[in-house]
């Protein structure tokens, strides 16, 4: 039955990107979307987690900016990829392991 293979597919889809690609479950849930819009045979149901988004003003970016007694020449430089990564919008984990 079509129902029966569009749940499994998604199913399959769904642990797919949570279980292998490790998605947050906003990710994940803006895949099902498109998905189900493919699909269209059957209606999903997706949920959304409430996200917090935390961030700093442009004076603690500036204060931050502003330090300058550094120990050693890599605190500096780290201070200044966090503020790119500021101004950029860059996630900190895209940055954080970079040289992992």
């Amino acid at each position: 039955m079509i129902t029966d293979f569009a749940q499994n597919l998604h199913d399959a889809f769904s642990n797919y990107l949570i279980v292998d690609l490790d998605l947050s479950k906003n990710s994940h849930s803006k895949y099902i979307m498109v998905f189900s819009l493919v699909v269209n045979e059957i209606e999903f149901n997706t949920k959304r987690e409430e996200t917090d988004n935390i961030y700093l003003n442009e004076s603690e970016i500036q204060l931050i900016l502003d330090l300058k007694n550094f120990k050693n020449k890599g605190e500096q430089q780290v201070r200044d990829i966090f503020v790119l990564g500021c101004y950029t919008g860059l996630r900190f984990s895209n940055y954080s392991h970079a040289n992992r």
